[in-house]
Formats: C-alpha cells, sequence, structure tokens
C-alpha cells in the first residue's frame, strides 16, 4: 500500500495529492504497529480455539465415563 500511494506521485500531480500523501505518511507509521497488535489477536484467538478444543475433548471422554 505504501508503494501504491507513493507511485501515485508519478500520475496524479497537484496539491491534493501532495496533502494526501502527507496524510497517509503520518499514519503509515501506525499501519505497521496496527498489523503487529492484529497479528498477536489472531494467535490469541487460534490459542483460544485450541484450548477449547482440547477441553471439549476431555469433557466428552470423561462423560462417556459415566455410562
Amino acid at each position: 500500500m505504501k508503494k501504491q500511494m507513493n507511485d501515485l506521485s508519478a500520475v496524479w500531480i497537484s496539491e491534493g495529492s501532495e496533502s494526501i500523501r502527507a496524510r497517509f505518511q503520518v499514519f503509515s507509521s501506525q499501519f505497521d504497529v496496527q498489523k503487529d497488535i492484529i497479528e498477536r489477536y489472531a494467535a490469541f484467538l487460534d490459542s483460544t480455539v485450541n484450548s477449547y478444543d482440547s477441553m471439549e475433548s476431555t469433557i466428552t471422554v470423561n462423560a462417556s465415563s459415566f455410562g
């Protein structure tokens, strides 16, 4: 995305172009931070699913021993 925004300077030359690219640059430093947060949250969710599946299997096995 950063490359595409920078490539705009070759085809869109105006004050608006400069303005939007400047604002994009301000926020682009946060993109990597936000990407890291999302990836860590996704890993947490994967871990939660694994824990749930393991617990569900344990409960199923233990419940079958009552029969």
